[in-house]
Parts: structure tokens; C-alpha cells; sequence
């Protein structure tokens, strides 16, 4: 398997997760954010075919209002801290042709291992992710990720618990 940063030579227009909103902004508006510095789009790329796309991340920076942490995860931290860095994993898709081949792990995986890299260099506490729904969150969940207490569709996992866990 090779994960590879979005170019012009990925088949977009062929990939299909089932997911109307997460299609189109593959096909529509993935190069309008390369070209603004938005996020990175990572590929999974096809072995037999590397321009075809089996899946696909993002990633990009953002910040946690220190308040909306739970309790237990502020005490961590200095308390006059307004915002804590963290990562936002914005998409994460795998096509339907692909499905049930363990590459939503790959590329979750991958995403983490990066995220603990970066970190190292730019600062950044968390990995944050706004599940679409229940059975994107349970998946989230099996690797530790916790909901916020106002908003049980967006979680978040310490960098630590992936540098402890060396998911990789």
C-alpha cells in the first residue's frame, strides 16, 4: 500500500465512497484547497494502479477552546490556556469498491502516525474528528478517541495516547 499526498494525476472523478459530500469535495473542491494551503489530502493509493484511489484523509491545523475540554483533560494543562493546538482530521473516506479490506485502519493509522510526528516539530496536543455519525464514531472510538461532553460527534485523542500506543 502506498499513501501518497494528492496530485493531478489521482483519478478523481472515478472515486465513489458512497458519500455524497465526501465525493464531491474529492472531485470538486480538493484542489481548490490544496491551492489555498487548507489541508493536506493523503491517497491510498491503487497497487495495480496508482492513480486510482482506494481512500483518502485530511488533515489540517486547528485549535481547542480549553473550556470545552473534559475536567479531567484540563487539569493537564495550564488553566489561563485559551486555546490548546491540535490537528483536525477533516475527511476520511475509503471507496465502496474497497470497503472491508482494512483500509479505513490504514489510513486512520497513517493520519496518527504523521499527526505524532508533526507534533514533535509544531506543537499540538490533540486530534480532533467531527463524526457524520453513529457508526463513524464507534469506529473512532475503537482507538481511544473520547467524545466532548457538549457534542458526542466530535472527538478527540491526545497525541500522547498515540505516541504511547505507536499505532504505527
Amino acid at each position: 500500500m502506498t499513501i501518497s499526498l494528492l496530485n493531478r494525476d489521482h483519478d478523481r472523478n472515478s472515486f465513489d465512497c458512497g458519500d455524497p459530500d465526501l465525493n464531491f469535495f474529492l472531485k470538486n473542491l480538493s484542489s481548490s484547497f490544496l491551492k489555498r494551503n487548507l489541508c493536506g489530502i493523503h491517497i491510498l493509493e491503487d497497487e495495480t494502479d496508482p492513480c486510482k484511489i482506494l481512500g483518502f484523509y485530511t488533515i489540517s491545523p486547528i485549535s481547542i477552546e480549553y473550556k470545552k475540554l473534559p475536567l479531567d483533560v484540563r487539569k493537564k494543562y495550564p488553566p489561563k490556556t485559551d486555546k490548546i493546538p491540535a490537528y483536525l482530521l477533516g475527511k476520511l473516506a475509503v471507496s465502496e469498491r474497497s470497503k472491508g479490506k482494512g483500509f479505513g485502519e490504514i489510513l486512520l493509522m497513517d493520519a496518527l502516525a504523521l499527526i505524532a510526528e508533526e507534533s514533535k516539530k509544531m506543537g499540538g496536543a490533540f486530534v480532533l474528528v467531527d463524526a457524520k455519525n453513529e457508526k463513524a464514531k464507534s469506529f473512532y472510538e475503537k482507538y481511544g478517541f473520547i467524545e466532548f461532553p457538549d457534542n458526542p460527534l466530535c472527538l478527540f485523542l491526545p497525541v500522547k495516547t498515540i505516541e504511547a500506543t505507536k499505532f504505527r
